[in-house]
């Protein structure tokens, strides 16, 4: 019983000293408004640790995507570096690049005359062709009809060179009638479209023989 007594004059575990029998009432209540205010204060402190942890907690998640990030850059970093060699490369690069589009432009622009002078002397050929196929084609008409009016001509010339020799021949054998008469007829087998120049070579002709025989036409 003395145990009981002890412990409950000192309240459970943790609690502080005190000695209520000893106290007044308004001691009581000075006490406990005092232990109010402690146990709001602790209630303080308690919600700033948690607001505290919570910030903690966001700059770690903060620092953690950071870190990812690195991380990730690290990874990318070889990749980064051949980019950043490949754009130097670029740059150095570019007066050349630069250099060879002006000497292209400039071998362009001098082969530009050129071409322009064979494609003119290649349309002079053309037209040329297309001319003497057009000359060709309108001289092979005239040809043909040249043809049929020489066959005429051809066989009155030969007629006339014939006749001469027919008529001496004649006279030699004392026939000077029948060469007059052979000479007439070939006159008569001539085409009646045979030139005038035909015509007078085969009279003279006539005549010539005449005079060799002596006979009369």
């Amino acid at each position: 019983m003395a145990i009981q007594t002890t412990l409950e004059e000192q309240g459970p575990p943790g609690a502080p000293d005190l000695c209520i029998a000893d106290m007044t009432a308004e001691e009581i209540v000075e006490k406990i408004i005092q232990m109010q205010e402690e146990l709001s204060d602790l209630s303080y402190q308690v919600e700033a640790v948690r607001l505290s942890n919570s910030t903690l907690k966001q700059e770690n998640n903060q620092i953690q995507q950071k870190i990812n990030i690195l991380k990730q850059q690290l990874q990318q970093a070889p990749q980064m570096q051949q980019q950043q060699q490949q754009q130097q490369q670029q740059v150095q690069q570019a007066p050349q690049m630069q250099q060879e589009q002006q000497q292209q432009q400039q071998q362009l622009m001098q082969q530009a005359p050129h071409e322009q002078q064979a494609q003119q002397q290649q349309q002079q050929v053309d037209q040329n062709q297309q001319q003497q196929q057009q000359q060709q084609q309108q001289q092979q008409p005239r040809e043909e009809d040249s043809a049929v009016c020489d066959k005429p001509v051809a066989a009155a010339a030969a007629a006339a060179s014939e006749a001469p020799a027919a008529a001496a021949s004649s006279a030699a054998s004392g026939a000077p009638s029948a060469a007059v008469g052979e000479l007439r007829q070939q006159q008569a087998k001539a085409e009646p479209g045979a030139p005038a120049a035909a015509a007078a070579a085969a009279a003279a002709a006539a005549a010539r023989a005449q005079d060799a025989s002596g006979a009369p036409p």
